[in-house]
């Protein structure tokens, strides 16, 4: 379906009785330059209705400011999307008791909690061993030599072996996780009873994690979590196995598909990485453009009004499912200057949401920047003439999962 009969059909699914496109809109692929297909939405309809595949409809937000709000204001549910009456495109995000799917006083606990485990302060004792695992991997590579798939040389073990080890998970068990993780993250390519055996699965493996680590503590965040307190507060043990895989599973599915994305980025924008060779005090700058630029995470959680609501100027009826795109709000014009192009050296008029915002911002956002500044750390200095094998328009791309994820990068140098 080509972009404009999309968005003409969002335009004309404000009437009752018109027929909303279906999301992921048909005819934009994780590989097609959706940046200007999505402006024409953010101008045309920056909320449009749309239908999921799972059945059901949806309002998606568009624009940098809506989304915000979305992200921020209570009036925008998260936790009442767990009712299974409500239609999400992702089936297996209903998880209850989920640090993501909760709200209120319950959210502010958990997370009080959990937020220690990601100080500036602890992220920066990791350091060290995050360039170790980096060097190790490029290691490996230069032995192999080019041609090479950085997704699993480098984009896929380098998060996952340090998530793992900082919440003492073994490494052995980073690919059956992985699996686990991909079922639960999918829409339209498992049946619910294979996301909700998967679920069934990692919160067996994460139970006996946490059983094993209560009765012999070691030096990793699972037992700093279980021996967490905030004076006579402290963690049960559901809410110990909901917070240590959630972490684990964002630690290492958002990370390995950032990585790879910013490698094919810095291959279509060859000028931006000579200038971070030159100039590598520019790397904690070029990380904040990545997480603008690189969607990673297509969409956040889905919320639900709990009232009725406006974005945009567009009336949502309480009881609305909305999706905020942040792939389109980070490109948003009205919160950027020139979106659409990729600078290394950009001083960001308006924050960024590759994090996301407001209660539910990413506890891990310290972590992952600390990973991707090492990581162009390394590659830029013991590669530095690494570049994409093949041309960008033959990338193979995973379709019907809920990030932009590149099934493999040939790499060369």
């Amino acid at each position: 379906m080509a972009e404009t009969t999309i968005t003409e059909a969002a335009v004309t699914a404000t009437d009752a009785e018109a027929q909303p496109p279906l999301f992921p809109f048909e005819g934009i692929s994780p590989g097609d330059d959706y940046v200007a297909q999505y402006e024409d939405y953010r101008q045309r309809c920056p909320v449009p209705r749309v239908r999921l595949a799972n059945g059901g409809e949806a309002y998606v937000v568009m624009r940098h400011a809506d989304t915000r709000r979305v992200l921020a204001e209570p009036v925008f549910d998260r936790e009442g999307c767990m009712d299974p009456s409500v239609p999400l495109l992702l089936e297996g995000s209903r998880i209850p008791g989920l640090l993501v799917n909760i709200e209120g006083r319950e959210h502010l606990r958990q997370r009080k909690l959990t937020v220690r485990a990601f100080t500036p302060g602890k992220v920066a004792q990791f350091r060290p061993r995050i360039g170790q695992i980096a060097n190790e991997l490029v290691d490996a590579m230069l032995e192999q030599g080019p041609p090479a798939d950085f997704v699993t040389s480098f984009g896929t073990p380098f998060p996952a072996r340090l998530i793992f080890e900082i919440f003492g998970v073994p490494t052995a068990d980073i690919g059956r996780l992985m699996d686990w993780l991909t079922k639960i993250l999918s829409f339209g390519r498992f049946t619910p009873e294979e996301q909700g055996q998967a679920f069934q699965e990692v919160t067996g493996y994460f139970a006996a994690l946490v059983a094993r680590k209560r009765a012999e503590p070691g030096d990793d965040l699972t037992s700093a979590l279980i021996q967490a307190r905030d004076g006579d507060d402290r963690f049960t043990d559901e809410e110990l196995v909901s917070n240590i895989w959630v972490n684990v599973s964002g630690g290492t599915v958002a990370s390995s598909n950032i990585l790879p994305n910013m490698i094919a980025t810095f291959s279509q924008h060859p000028d931006q990485w000579e200038l971070l060779k030159r100039r590598p005090e520019l790397i904690p700058n070029a990380v904040e453009e990545v997480l603008r630029y690189v969607a990673a995470a297509t969409t956040s959680f889905e919320r639900i009004t709990t009232e009725p609501v406006e974005l945009s100027g567009i009336p949502l009826p309480q009881g609305s499912v909305v999706i905020p795109l942040l792939s389109s709000a980070n490109f948003d014009a009205d919160a950027y200057s020139e979106p659409e192009r990729f600078d290394v050296t950009r001083k960001l008029e308006s924050p960024h949401l590759g994090y996301g915002h407001g209660p539910h911002r990413c506890v891990g956002a310290p972590l992952g920047t600390a990973e991707l500044e090492v990581a162009l750390e390394v590659l830029l200095a013991r590669i530095p003439d690494l570049r994409v094998a093949i041309p960008h328009e033959q990338l193979p791309w995973d379709e019907g999962v809920a990030m932009r994820r590149l099934v493999c990068l040939p790499v060369t140098w």
